[in-house]
């Protein structure tokens, strides 16, 4: 218990705005806006102020909304490193890359990350998250959007992990709002996490609370997981129990993980956990009802998301449009890891010819669905 108090009291320290010095004090603006980027923010509909970011670009083919993954923050996942320790960069990144390809690019740090409000590495809903994204996209849609962004222009999601879940399920609402997805170990199952030295029982006991049916379980054992669920959820939901598999195969990701103040490196909090799971439960049986074009790069060596869960979608999903990449020199933090350039250019390119046909200059056929190794 006293290591579970010092971390609590370590974490709940960094409120939204001691992350938003601390992030101020390490870096200027310009060094990860680059010349064209901006801030701004908006107030979600728990109260919480949502840091958001704008790259646009002069006469875009199509806009790019980028979604950060569980502990992270946009410009952590998005932005070029400069060296262990040191903060990520416009230039050379993934959105200058976006940016210069000829698409306007924006995000948010999502509720409880980065410079956004919110309890630090905490979520009440996963659903939360969804509505985020959605909003923004209204934003950049709406007359009176900002330069470089608006109706007229096809919109592209990108999602790294926790980020790849929130995006699908975004486009599954929304089924017009996206000309199609890239996801890039997207958190669909997490399978792999569950079965993890020190998670098992934890994990098992998490997911019936996610499922307050307790589907399939014996009632003596709903008997004794009811009243936990109840405990749990009424005091302790922030607690951080819920540890995270560390990068064995990029140790140099792992210690800047751990060095960037604004990174949520600590164990996974209960109500968080709960929320991961139930997200992932509710996709498993409506993957079918994916219809938006899908680019999916996964590792099988992946341990924090499983592997299984892209192969089920571009297997299952009704879109006809899809593609899996297995990429097994890769771990999870696909845009960081070495080799991520190739990844990107094959996402522009797969972005390109759908922005293409959006404006009716493509001519080719897309192809269906297909795995690649």
């Amino acid at each position: 218990m006293g290591q579970l108090r010092q971390t609590l009291h370590e974490v709940n320290g960094l409120t939204a705005e001691r992350r938003k010095q601390l992030m101020d004090e390490r870096q200027q603006a310009g060094e990860y806006l680059g010349p064209s980027g901006s801030p701004f923010a908006f107030t979600n509909a728990q109260g919480h102020e949502i840091a958001a970011y704008l790259w646009p670009v002069a006469r875009p083919k199509g806009v790019i909304i980028l979604v950060h993954g569980q502990g992270s923050y946009l410009v952590y996942e998005y932005g070029r490193s400069a060296g262990v320790g040191r903060p990520k960069l416009y230039d050379g990144s993934w959105i200058h890359s976006m940016n210069d390809a000829g698409y306007s690019v924006a995000g948010i740090d999502n509720q409880g990350a980065g410079r956004s409000g919110g309890l630090f590495g905490y979520i009440d809903s996963f659903s939360h998250l969804v509505d985020d994204i959605i909003h923004l996209c209204k934003i950049l849609q709406a007359s009176g959007a900002p330069d470089g962004f608006g109706a007229s222009l096809p919109l592209f999601g990108v999602g790294v992990s926790m980020g790849g879940g929130i995006v699908l399920q975004a486009a599954m609402r929304k089924k017009a709002l996206f000309q199609g997805l890239v996801l890039l170990a997207p958190m669909l199952s997490l399978e792999r996490a569950k079965r993890a030295p020190g998670n098992r029982i934890l994990l098992w006991v998490l997911a019936m609370l996610a499922d307050s049916s307790a589907r399939g379980v014996a009632p003596c054992v709903q008997f004794v997981v009811l009243p936990i669920s109840k405990a749990l959820s009424a005091v302790v939901p922030t607690w951080p129990l819920i540890k995270t598999a560390r990068n064995p195969k990029f140790p140099e990701l792992a210690q800047d993980w751990d060095l960037d103040p604004a990174v949520y490196h600590y164990p996974v909090r209960i109500r968080v956990g709960t929320q991961l799971l139930a997200a992932c439960d509710w996709l498993a049986p409506r993957m079918e009802d994916v219809e938006t074009p899908l680019l999916v790069f996964h590792s099988e060596h992946d341990p924090l998301t499983d592997p299984d869960g892209s192969k089920a979608l571009v297997s299952r999903a009704r879109s006809t449009d899809k593609t899996l990449r297995v990429v097994n020199e890769f771990w999870h933090r696909l845009t960081q890891e070495s080799g991520n350039e190739v990844l990107l250019a094959e996402a522009l390119e797969w972005m390109d010819l759908r922005a293409g046909e959006a404006a009716g200059t493509t001519t080719c056929c897309i192809r269906a669905g297909h795995v690649v190794s």
